[in-house]
């Protein structure tokens, strides 16, 4: 007895000897010159380990097993180092930074970004993610599983046109940027990913904030905004080829090239892909090309960036979508279905024959054919170990149509007379039609960042841009062509957007575990169109609109694991192309505004 009592009293004595006397490892992160770094990441190799530094560039790793251990540690804007440490008991590790003898192109974008001090819902996809998901879908399919976020593909495969949701925003209310540059469409205000084909292959990272968000250049963000980090430059030579087939006689080609860094100063890297698919829907097939290439110079202090890309689609339409009764083969309700939308005969026999790949359209080249080429001019430079300057010069053409055939159309609508021909008793015809867009979107983002005051960074910032655009639309054959020639336009508008917006934000550290962020945007839109007045006379009339867009969060560092923060923002954004040509003035849809709130 006396001896099991003997061996029960050292197990406990163990116990609470492992139990109170575990190790730690604490210490400070600093750069060169003493100063501490906020923010920074830890990580204990070989562990799931991971902190940051809090708002005095502390750090503190508790319950540590004793031992030799490798913390690795990264912080934008300064070269990632590795330290090998002895665990044992209380540990103390002070870490020094050196600065990047670089710039690097995702330290210019942090003024357009949310981040993780901005009291906002936010999700960043790095390029190890992306590269992962990377199958040839459209960059909608990268974020699918990303929280808030639904995906749709017209031909059911994800190729071809794509769209995205967040939070239930359709795609006009979620603003896109690429390197701080707007994606959106300046009259309809969304974004067309199918003409940014294998564009995740250029991809450095994806951040995604879900709400209003930080304010950013482009169109007003009501569900949330992406900006998106094209392909940091590689130091190394590399040429590399990416394959891959799948289903539906889907295929992914591209080749990518860069030359590393030449003279420590030069570099230039290119892809070219080719992407073709059938489709889930019949006749859903997508025909994809595109190209990437970006040069670059930099040095201690400044960074040069061309980057141009471009794409080319041709992708058969097929944005009807199947009726819910040909999906469960309901004969009665697709009867319902032909007859509640007047289908004729030709229509009623697709419905009634397909399978759940119907698809409403049959002509052979009911398609959508554009092409858009995007110029990007960046440059950054650095005023100081804490101040940096942005400035980027864009452009975008655009130009293509979608071409359809139409059934029994009134053949005045197309501005053709059968007066004076054998067949001036016909009014309607059947026909194939090209509706085009012809653009430019071009103008200037430019930035101001200080981080020189304690604790607090300032960020100053805009953009002002404008879109021109021609619309037209031509009858390329017509069963009763009547006196018409080929090139006759039936109809032709242009329009004129000028867009400004001016930004201020600020995060600043007031104690190690609280951060309040504040942004104030202004934004001046004008917009030149033709469309109907008080009497239904198409005229080209202008409008004009002023957005004040106040956003303040505070973020919450409770313990090294729970983070809480909340956040309040005012977004507004204009009505889009179709809400004023298809209004009058006294029917004109005004501006939206959206307050929005949210705490975790």
């Amino acid at each position: 007895m006396y001896k099991l009592a003997i061996k029960i009293t050292v197990i406990l004595l163990l116990i609470v000897h492992f139990t109170f006397a575990q190790s730690s490892l604490n210490g400070t992160v600093k750069d060169f010159k003493g100063k501490t770094i906020p923010g920074a990441i830890l990580h204990i190799e070989n562990s799931q380990y991971t902190i940051s530094s809090d708002a005095d560039g502390n750090f503190n790793f508790g319950r540590m097993k004793d031992g030799l251990a490798t913390v690795q540690c990264r912080m934008l804007g300064f070269e990632d180092s590795s330290y090998s440490v002895i665990i044992q008991g209380k540990t103390e590790l002070n870490i020094v930074l050196k600065i990047k003898p670089y710039l690097t192109q995702e330290v210019t974008v942090l003024s357009t970004r949310s981040g993780s001090n901005s009291g906002m819902s936010v999700n960043t996809l790095k390029k190890e993610d992306i590269d992962k998901l990377n199958t040839g879908q459209d960059l909608p399919y990268i974020m699918q599983l990303l929280p808030s976020v639904v995906v749709t593909s017209d031909a059911g495969n994800g190729i071809g046109y794509t769209g995205i949701r967040i939070r239930g925003s359709d795609a006009t209310r979620v603003n896109v940027t690429i390197n701080g540059i707007p994606l959106n469409d300046a009259e309809s205000q969304g974004v067309y990913w199918v003409n940014l084909p294998d564009f995740a292959s250029s991809t450095e990272n994806i951040e995604v904030t879900r709400g209003a968000g930080v304010s950013t250049n482009g169109s007003g963000a009501f569900g949330g905004t992406i900006n998106i980090l094209s392909q940091q430059l590689n130091d190394s030579a590399f040429i590399k080829t990416s394959n891959a087939v799948g289903t539906f006689n889907t295929t992914k080609n591209n080749i990518s090239f860069g030359t590393g860094l030449i003279n420590d100063h030069f570099s230039l890297e290119g892809r070219v892909s080719k992407i073709t698919s059938d489709g889930y829907l019949d006749r859903g097939k997508s025909d994809l090309k595109s190209f990437y290439v970006s040069s670059s110079f930099k040095d201690e202090k400044n960074i040069l960036r061309l980057n141009i890309f471009s794409g080319k689609e041709i992708t058969y339409q097929s944005w009807y979508g199947v009726p819910e009764s040909r999906i469960n083969g309901d004969v009665n309700a697709m009867n319902d279905y032909i007859a509640n939308n007047g289908l004729s005969e030709e229509d009623a026999a697709n419905l009634l024959n397909s399978g759940r790949n119907y698809n409403y359209y049959t002509y052979k080249n009911q398609n959508d054919n554009y092409q858009q080429d995007h110029y990007q001019f960046l440059y950054s430079r650095s005023l100081g170990d804490a101040t940096l300057l942005n400035i980027g010069l864009h452009a975008t053409k655009g130009r293509g149509f979608f071409e359809e055939f139409k059934n029994d159309q009134n053949l005045s609508d197309y501005n053709i007379s059968t007066a004076g021909t054998p067949d001036s008793l016909i009014t309607n015809s059947d026909l194939i039609r090209r509706r085009w867009l012809d653009n430019w979107f071009y103008g200037a983002t430019w930035s101001l960042s200080n981080t020189s005051f304690k604790n607090l960074n300032l960020h100053l910032g805009g953009a002002v841009n404008r879109y021109e655009g021609d619309h037209f639309g031509e009858v390329i054959w017509a069963r009763t062509a009547g006196n018409s020639e080929i090139t006759d336009k039936y109809y032709f508008n242009d329009a004129k957007k000028d867009d400004f917006n001016s930004y201020l934000k600020a995060d600043w550290s007031i104690s190690k575990k609280i951060i309040i962020y504040a942004d104030m945007q202004y934004r001046y839109v004008t917009y030149s169109y033709e469309g109907p007045n008080e009497f239904g006379t198409f005229l080209q009339q202008d409008v004009q609109h002023h957005f004040l867009n106040p956003k303040a969060g505070i973020t919450l560092n409770c313990s090294k694991n729970i983070v809480a923060y909340a956040s309040f923002s005012v977004a507004q954004k204009e009505p889009n192309r179709d809400d004023y040509t298809q209004s009058t003035i006294n029917s004109r849809p005004k501006s939206e505004k959206l307050f929005d709130s949210k705490q975790v």
